[in-house]
């Protein structure tokens, strides 16, 4: 993480609609009823991390080589002949994304519409250098 101080929190499928951030690392649950399931953590642009378990379509992309560590991408639910289903789209090295003054403007103005504002000193983590 880029900030120790960023909140963690698991991540409802149920309540996305769009998510975007930088891969922390991938793992396994070792104990309990997720014993053996995959997930990811998400550092997001909305400067918190998320535990997010595999979705089919997770597991779709990581056997293609997607998803790798630090790379940026976007999340988005949308559905199909009525089920959701799970939109990734892989949008590059999360450090070249940190040059792309044009994604970051739009980046900050989606997070100020949502409420989502820097702090007295700016962005906190990753997003703020």
């Amino acid at each position: 993480m880029s900030d120790e101080r960023l909140p963690i929190g698991v991540l409802d499928l149920r309540r996305l609609s769009t998510l975007e951030g930088r891969i922390l690392v991938h793992g396994e649950e070792e104990a309990g009823r997720r014993s053996g399931r995959n997930y990811l953590l998400l550092e997001g642009t909305d400067a918190r991390v998320y535990h997010i378990h595999y979705t089919p379509e997770m597991e779709d992309a990581r056997s293609r080589g997607e998803l790798r560590t630090n790379a940026f991408v976007r999340l988005r639910k949308q559905f199909v002949d009525g089920h959701p289903s799970l939109e990734i789209d892989e949008l590059g090295d999360s450090e070249s994304i940190l040059r792309n003054r044009e994604h970051l403007k739009e980046t900050a103005q989606k997070l100020i519409r949502r409420g989502v504002v820097p702090q007295e000193d700016g962005w906190n983590g990753w997003l703020g250098r």
